[in-house]
């Protein structure tokens, strides 16, 4: 085994024991029903994720002193599984690092980069990810409890989201009016922060009292002014750092930047307001940091000296799509992907089945096939936040005979429409010919 597969090895082991402790213990996850619809999934992603991080020594002395933090993905959210696989570095890690909000950190002290010289950290990881569109009934969502220290920490403010600001309080109690429903609330921040804020890059975190006045930002205040204002009216909300693709295959250089903010009974709610995403996420963002972070910044990686020194770095970003097999366990993601495909169809059908009149002509089998999909989406739903392989051939059998059943009900209803119509033209074609027989006749004699 070489030196990378044994850091590889002695990291996987930890990150998939603190994962596990972090996600049992974190204040940042609360037990939420998953005994009804709380969202849909819209698309899957199977693939490769690549960080590469670069750091070059331009000073004309020796750096001895270097430390790097590097933040991980982590299976904090039922959004996404992911699996590190690899690790290429000087040397092992010196610890690795958590906090109590979920964040975890491969650390890195006293690196060495002699004059001209680089050091590379590169993290390759498996994923299987999940775009997921949430379907929130304002009667579901529960009430707070602002008594909870979960509730005081995601609605206090911090660096860069001024929540208590008189200002942004201020445009809060605007913004939301007479609104007592933290969705509504939420919506109405999210089509304010869209509308106020035009998009331009910034060479440094400006944060959410800079945007609001200036009106302007990219990613970071976007998301920065959504969470302080969701604070400042009451809403638990929280950042998240990470990485965000177009598409796949695709290598950027690049981080992001979004939010979520919290509904009782539904959890953690996406929202990228740069990419006009609310109550929604794509399969392609990849989430590393999370409010509030205790030993960095908002980053994705961070290092320091003890000296000042003059130090370039970059990082290289790699999405790259493969099979289910990529994982073990390849019926698991397998059958998520055959799923997802078949519920497209069936939402299809569903939609030419209303148009149709379906519902109309066979309103019992038309209600039965509504009902046993939304069983189907339910768990679905269970079967990704509970990674249960059972429970998703379950899901699997049942979206099967829908799908069979739906189109079947679609053809029926073709057909007695083919045949409703049919009849009235009929109707007038042996009428007309019997008016041109009638006036034959009547020419003839």
């Amino acid at each position: 085994m070489n030196s990378g597969s044994r850091v590889a090895a002695v990291l996987l082991v930890a990150l998939s024991f603190l994962s596990q402790h972090l996600i049992a213990y974190s204040p940042c996850l609360m037990a939420v029903d998953s005994d009804f619809l709380k969202y849909e999934v819209t698309d899957v992603f199977v693939g490769t994720f690549r960080h590469r991080i670069e750091i070059h020594n331009s000073d004309k002395y020796r750096v001895s002193d270097l430390k790097l933090f590097v933040p991980l993905l982590t299976n904090e959210t039922a959004r996404y599984y992911v699996f590190l696989s690899d690790i290429s570095a000087p040397r092992k890690y010196d610890e690795l690092l958590n906090d109590s909000y979920g964040n975890l950190y491969a650390y890195w002290k006293d690196l060495v980069v002699d004059v001209g010289e680089d050091i590379t950290v590169e993290l390759c990881y498996k994923v299987l990810s999940y775009g997921v569109k949430y379907i929130v009934d304002p009667n579901r969502v529960g009430s707070y409890k602002p008594e909870s220290n979960f509730y005081k920490n995601f609605t206090q403010p911090e660096a860069l989201i001024e929540s208590d600001n008189p200002e942004i309080v201020s445009k809060a109690q605007s913004i939301t009016g007479n609104a007592v429903n933290p969705h509504e609330k939420a919506s109405l921040i999210y089509n304010y922060v869209v509308k106020h804020l035009s998009y331009a890059r910034q060479e440094e975190e400006n944060g959410a009292l800079w945007a609001l006045r200036n009106e302007v930002g990219d990613c970071s205040e976007f998301s920065y002014l959504f969470v302080a204002l969701c604070r400042a009216a009451g809403i638990p909300s929280r950042i998240k750092t990470g990485f965000v693709f177009h598409s796949a295959p695709e290598v950027l250089e690049d981080g992001h930047m979004w939010a979520e903010y919290y509904l009782e009974n539904y959890g953690w709610v996406p929202v990228d307001a740069a990419w006009k995403q609310f109550d929604r996420i794509d399969a392609r963002h990849f989430s590393t940091m999370q409010s509030i972070p205790e030993r960095i910044p908002y980053t994705n990686y961070y290092f320091s000296t003890k000296t000042y020194l003059v130090l370039e770095d970059k990082q290289t970003l790699v999405l790259t799509p493969s099979s289910p097999s990529l994982f073990g366990d390849a019926d698991f993601a397998s059958n998520i992907t055959e799923i997802v495909r078949e519920m497209k169809q069936i939402d299809i059908a569903l939609f030419l089945a209303t148009m149709s009149s379906s519902g109309f002509l066979f309103p019992s089998e038309s209600q039965k096939i509504l009902n046993t999909f939304e069983e189907c989406r339910i768990g679905l739903q269970q079967a990704i936040e509970q990674k249960s392989n059972l429970k998703l051939s379950e899901v699997s059998q049942k979206t099967k005979e829908i799908f069979q059943g739906v189109w079947f009900l679609l053809l029926k209803t073709l057909i007695i429409l083919a045949f409703i119509f049919t009849i009235p033209l009929l109707i007038v074609i042996i009428l007309l010919a019997r008016r041109r027989t009638r006036k034959f006749v009547a020419q003839t004699i």
